[in-house]
């Protein structure tokens, strides 16, 4: 059985054993790494990127969303308003980018 799971809560890529209490712990850690980048405006591919043990961007959504649900909802609401704000400001700025584009300009 050489790729067989060794013991309850060990992986089959040898991650070690997930279920301990300082493995959760960690994980917890980095969850609210990731939730701090994330809202300083990290993309998820830069949080899975940080080095503190997620892998992949859509494992740095999960672990942002597991953070979110964990923190209190008046301050997950004001972290979803501050992305919000990021984005529409991303939005308008590429709307008024579009809008200034000089080869689209002379085509009219």
């Amino acid at each position: 059985m050489g790729g067989a799971v060794k013991a309850i809560g060990q992986s089959k890529r040898g991650g070690g054993d997930r279920s301990s209490r300082p493995a959760q712990l960690q994980a917890r850690e980095n969850e609210q790494k990731a939730l701090a980048l994330w809202l300083k405006g990290a993309t998820f591919e830069q949080v899975a990127a940080a080095g503190f043990g997620i892998a992949t961007a859509s494992g740095a959504w999960r672990a942002v969303r597991r953070a979110l649900v964990r923190i209190p909802k008046k301050e997950a609401d004001q972290a979803r308003e501050a992305q919000l704000a990021r984005l529409q400001a991303l939005r308008l700025l590429l709307w008024n980018h579009a809008a200034s584009d000089p080869i689209k300009r002379l085509r009219r």
